[in-house]
């Protein structure tokens, strides 16, 4: 289990539906698209920088590219840039939280804070608490 904001969220890698077992994805998406917008957000206490891409047969795509303060990556407004992650929802909104960002040769690595496992997390409350 991750956590999202303060959402405990489970990423499935598959389910059972009705007698039938299917396998989810997990794959990283890879997008290219210019820039039409941008902004900060602050998750968790740390401020992340957000873009909006305009992706070609695709429409506007929102991503995650992590701590704004770690993003070495110029993201102004018309620039078409690839970004390769993980889709997401969050409030019934889709999301790719970017792993890299690449323009022309220049590919950068997005860092993410390691989330603690929710059964692990989940499990030392219960031992205090008896």
């Amino acid at each position: 289990m991750s956590k999202v904001g303060e959402q405990t969220v489970v990423m499935a890698r598959s389910i059972d539906a009705a007698g039938k077992q299917m396998e989810i994805s997990r794959e990283r998406n890879k997008i290219t698209g210019k820039i039409v917008d941008s902004h900060k957000v602050k998750i968790r206490g740390v401020e992340h920088q957000m873009a909006m891409v305009d992706v070609p047969n695709r429409g506007k795509v929102a991503v995650d590219l992590g701590a704004a303060d770690k993003l070495n990556v110029d993201i102004s407004k018309g620039n078409e840039l690839t970004f390769s992650g993980l889709p997401v929802k969050i409030k019934g909104k889709a999301l790719l939280m970017a792993q890299s960002v690449q323009n022309g040769d220049k590919v950068v690595q997005i860092q993410r804070p390691e989330v603690k496992d929710a059964q692990t997390t989940g499990s030392k409350q219960e031992s205090t608490n008896k």
